[in-house]
């Protein structure tokens, strides 16, 4: 594991917060400006010139989703109308009146109990008692020729009138008796006794007693009235006008109802309204946030930005352009829009994840760019084409891919796009038009093959106008009869297969850590390049002749040595090579010190400087070159093992990074510790393989045979 010394040279180096240059924000400005001209025309409102009673000269639709408060409140208010009154019956109502009836009757009987056998009292004391009782006590309104009925009556009469009274009284207070049904419920009372056996004037009194006492039990109820009447109103559901209904068709006359309907959605609303262009700035805003965080957690380079905002804006002009073409169109021809080339060119000269991005930006941009035949902001359809299609350029595309296959890939591309182009109308399950259908799915596979050619077609002029190192540029630059690798081949044969080396050693690092393997491969191709100005100088070139370092002075030999990293940069660049190349050959070494020629140096001289013994630099920038300086190291050192094992790899493997770590060579490139640790582990899986042991065959004894 690498040490706590070299952990404390990396704490400074990840503590400083990622900026934005001013370029950069100027950059990201206009990317949001070209997104917001792009849709500023789709979200402006239309407004319909109609007057009440005119004639409609064209279908209309409404843009929006709204609720039609006056339809809401109407058809709310039929249906609490619908609710009737609600009652509610007082069932004590009757308990009490028949507490009171058989209260009179039983108090009638006691006076008559009391009227037969007293002696004192005068037959008008005894009715003027019972009419107080009734007056005072029951409340009834009850006669005074009833009262003498009473009185006079037997008591087995009076017990058996009460039983009918109570038995009537509770039949017809058990029903609902509203206060216009009183009257109906006593002639019920009435008939309902005239059927008894009482006699003709107790059935009178009985009958008039019984009526006094019915009232009313079933009143209005208003709270309960209210409450049902707004739980009707509730379980109503508002009335909404939606967003593509037809409002009024052709030749139809704007009617009251109608105008009212238009005026609500907007369409006659003339005056400036500035919600859509906020509301737009939002949403823009939004997209460009998570493009900037998008920027800042990958890293790009400032170039890279430029070349997307130059991408972002010839996919958004074809957008456009292909919306305004397709207007007022029938035939798909909205489907010929190009998108996958935006993609393409982000993938092959950006990176993958970019493109993902850019792909589902371009699908919510889109769905607003070709909404002038949809009836609301976004067209969800053409929104979802647009995505497919753009992840279909990621995908078809590899990054391994040679040019010649751009081509191919925008075929493959075109299929797919026809495929979804056919899926989308079958979806819909609605009468297909073949005509329709077939150019529609045309424009689709066309869309393919023209952002294939439009791909090819600008992307030389991007790598050069920009200076991206893409991956078909270096697929063209790791070809070995390339004119610089055929002269190290030829004049430096030891240092091209040390390259060979060193060039899969670092592929597999490089993409162990995420980095860009093809960089780093076909970087080690070239950063030794420079040998090849003094071969015989370096020991891998030194077959079968003397080591002409032995006679030179160590300050010249370091010389030398130093130098070809410098006379690599001037060759590369002699033939025009990328900067990502040319940073690699001069930054392969670092300012490393050549230890052997040092330590020779002082033995004659003391004095001598460690300082004048290193390499001019500068350390390595990037990931690709530190993996290359630590393979470069790596593949000369595993040379001298003898007999190498994987625990001497191990070790030596380690200690070369060790080394390079405390000395500060990766300073300057954001390479992490465990970064350092899967690039060592990387590297001694790949070494322990192709130095592993071997069975060794015996050798056959010559035979010889004796001729006879």
């Amino acid at each position: 594991m690498l040490n706590k010394l070299a952990l404390k040279k990396f704490k400074s180096k990840f503590q400083k917060k990622p900026t934005i240059p001013y370029l950069n924000s100027f950059l990201f400005l206009l990317l949001g400006l070209i997104m917001y001209a792009s849709m500023l025309s789709n979200i402006i409102p239309n407004y319909m010139n109609v007057s009440m009673y005119d004639k409609a000269t064209e279908n209309i639709w409404s843009e929006i989703t709204i609720e039609d408060k006056e339809k809401t409140h109407e058809k709310r208010q039929l249906a609490a109308e619908e609710v009737p009154n609600q009652y509610k019956l007082w069932e004590n109502y009757r308990d009490n009146q028949l507490i009171k009836l058989t209260s009179l009757f039983d108090y009638a009987i006691e006076i008559r109990k009391d009227y037969e056998t007293s002696q004192f009292r005068t037959y008008e004391d005894f009715v003027e008692e019972l009419a107080g009782f009734i007056r005072n006590q029951v409340e009834l309104d009850i006669n005074r020729s009833s009262v003498h009925m009473l009185v006079n009556t037997p008591v087995e009469q009076l017990q058996l009138s009460r039983e009918i009274a109570a038995a009537t009284l509770n039949d017809a207070m058990s029903e609902n008796i509203k206060i216009d049904d009183v009257t109906g419920a006593k002639h019920d009372v009435k008939n309902n006794i005239l059927k008894t056996n009482l006699s003709n004037d107790l059935r009178e009194v009985v009958i008039h007693i019984t009526q006094s006492a019915i009232l009313a039990n079933y009143y209005f109820d208003s709270e309960k009235t209210l409450f049902e009447r707004q739980k009707q109103r509730d379980a109503v559901e508002p009335v909404f006008i939606r967003e593509g209904q037809l409002i009024v068709e052709k030749g139809q006359v704007i009617d009251e109802n109608i105008y009212r309907q238009l005026k609500l959605v907007g369409l006659l609303d003339k005056q400036s309204n500035a919600l859509p262009f906020i509301g737009l700035f939002f949403f823009i805003s939004f997209l460009l946030f998570v493009i900037i965080t998008f920027y800042i957690s990958e890293d790009q380079k400032q170039k890279t930005l430029g070349l997307y905002v130059l991408i972002f804006f010839l996919s958004f002009l074809l957008m456009k352009v292909t919306s305004i073409i397709s207007y007022d169109n029938d035939f798909g021809i909205a489907y010929i829009v190009p998108i996958a080339m935006g993609t393409m060119i982000t993938t092959m000269l950006i990176s993958e994840r970019l493109a993902l991005v850019s792909a589902i930006i371009f699908a919510i941009c889109g769905s607003i760019i070709f909404n002038l035949q949809a009836t609301g902001t976004f067209n969800f359809t053409h929104g979802v084409y647009i995505l497919c299609s753009s992840l279909a350029g990621i995908v078809v595309l590899s990054k391994s891919n040679p040019k010649g296959n751009i081509f191919k890939a925008g075929i493959l591309i075109g299929f797919i796009n026809a495929l979804l182009a056919l899926s989308f109308d079958l979806i819909k399950n609605g009468q297909t038009i073949w005509m329709e259908l077939g150019a529609t799915i045309t424009f689709s596979f066309l869309s393919g093959i023209i952002a294939a050619v439009l791909t090819m077609g600008i992307l030389p002029y991007l790598e050069a106008g920009f200076g991206i190192l893409s991956s078909m540029k270096l697929i063209d630059l790791s070809n070995p009869n390339h004119p610089l690798l055929r002269k190290l081949l030829l004049e430096a044969p030891g240092t091209y297969h040390h390259s060979i080396m060193v060039a899969n050693l670092s592929e597999s690092a490089s993409e162990a850590i995420g980095a860009n393997g093809l960089l780093a491969r076909v970087g080690a191709f070239y950063h030794d390049i420079g040998k090849a100005k003094w071969p015989q100088y370096f020991i891998e070139n030194q077959m079968n002749m003397d080591n002409p370092h032995d006679k030179l002075a160590p300050h010249l030999s370091k010389n030398i040595i130093t130098g070809h990293p410098t006379d690599g940069v001037k060759m590369l660049r002699k033939h025009k090579m990328p900067q990502e190349i040319i940073d690699i050959a001069l930054q392969h070494h670092g300012t490393t010190c050549l230890r052997y020629f040092y330590i020779k140096a002082k033995e004659s001289d003391e004095t001598v400087l460690e300082a004048d013994f290193r390499y001019p630099g500068p350390k390595p920038q990037g990931k690709e070159a530190a993996v290359i300086m630590i393979c470069d190291s790596i593949e000369a050192a595993v040379r001298t093992l003898k007999e190498p094992s994987s625990e001497k790899i191990e070790t030596l493997v380690r200690n070369i990074i060790q080394a390079k770590l405390e000395d500060g060579q990766f300073d300057e490139c954001n390479i992490t510790l465990k970064e350092l640790n899967i690039i060592s582990q990387t590297v001694c899986d790949q070494l322990k393989g192709n130095f592993h042991s071997r069975i060794a065959y015996p050798e056959e004894k010559n035979k010889r045979v004796k001729q006879a």
